[in-house]
């Protein structure tokens, strides 16, 4: 028979169970035609969050199995879907030259706003002292950032700009996972092709997910089709775009976890994640870094020294943080006390 549940706030565990979703709302109803019809949900409230199921699903399309016949493989020699098609999908290596043409051409008559100067600073804003350093400055009841030539800057831009053969650490190239299912890939190169170098064994352990712990074969394609595209010269174009390509799209600078041999290039505004050595954790629990510990303000300059030569005393460095996405309430019962305490205080 047909029925109606309704639940108030109901919640799943996610990440492990260290997390949790809410949902206002769950209907629940008997037939599959209650549920893909929009009509049907008008005596919901207005707006209102809502998760439709159904008690007895449809077949699957595929036979009662998760794949269809013939559905390997499904990833092609550029990493793209091979069941689907749009209308920027690559078909050859003539496609991806053929693009060179139709980006350059649209990076020319859309070289970013008129309003940047070399920066990104509001060249037509208000004027103040040029130091030759971003430095922040309050004008009138707000706080600015500005640009070594004295004009405000407002920070847009993207994290991970990547070279696409980077090796190692957190700005290293995403590859994609060979080992143990090499039949979901169509056309990987063989031995003597030119872009063989870009298959190969991870040189790092990989932290998360089903390759956790050990060092896959894994293909970077991003690096693969920057050779097809570009040639010889596929890693220097492919950093010098970068620049171009943030500045067109209206956007001056490059966030963390991003190539040195990419923002060093004195083009973009940037910013690093110093993550230095966090002496001693509050109480001795947890995984929360004691930030007030003296010997943490030590380890903070010593990681900035690191930089001589590089972003230290560069004028294109925006700034430096310190860490990233701290746990807070997040990562254990240990932290949720932390946190709290913290807020409390």
């Amino acid at each position: 028979d047909a029925f109606d549940l309704a639940f108030d706030r109901v919640a799943v565990t996610r990440f492990q169970g260290q997390g949790w979703v809410a949902f206002d709302e769950l209907r629940m109803g008997g037939r599959w035609a209650d549920v893909v019809v929009a009509e049907s949900l008008t005596a919901l409230p207005d707006p209102v969050d809502a998760i439709i199921a159904m008690a007895e699903p449809p077949q699957p399309p595929h036979g009662g199995g998760l794949y269809p016949a013939g559905f390997f493989p499904f990833i092609d020699g550029f990493g793209q879907y091979i069941p689907m098609t749009w209308p920027e999908k690559v078909t050859s290596a003539a496609d991806l030259a053929e693009r060179v043409t139709i980006e350059a051409a649209d990076l020319a008559n859309h070289p970013g706003p008129v309003d940047f100067n070399r920066f990104g600073g509001w060249a037509t804003g208000p004027a103040l002292a040029a130091t030759g350093r971003f430095r922040t400055e309050k004008i009138g009841d707000r706080w600015w950032l500005v640009d070594p030539e004295g004009r405000l800057f407002f920070s847009h831009g993207i994290t991970g700009v990547s070279d696409p053969d980077r090796q190692g650490g957190a700005a290293a190239a995403v590859k994609t996972g060979v080992s143990g299912r090499d039949h979901y890939f169509a056309d990987l190169p063989l031995a003597g092709d030119p872009t063989a170098a870009f298959l190969e064994q991870e040189t790092a352990v990989v932290t998360s997910g089903s390759y956790r712990g050990g060092y896959p074969l894994a293909m970077n394609f991003f690096a693969s089709n920057a050779v097809q595209r570009y040639g010889s010269n596929w890693e220097a174009t492919s950093q010098e775009l970068a620049h171009d390509r943030l500045r067109s799209w209206g956007m001056n600078t490059i966030g963390g976890f991003s190539d040195e041999d990419v923002y060093l290039q004195a083009r973009t505004p940037y910013t690093i994640v110093l993550y230095p050595t966090n002496p001693s954790l509050i109480n001795g629990l947890g995984t929360f870094p004691d930030y007030f510990d003296p010997q943490y303000r030590g380890n903070v300059v010593s990681r900035i020294r690191e930089e001589a030569g590089k972003s230290l005393g560069d004028p294109w460095l925006l700034g430096y943080f310190v860490h990233n996405e701290l746990p807070w309430t997040r990562s254990s019962s240990e932290n949720i006390d932390v946190g709290l305490a913290a807020l409390a205080a």
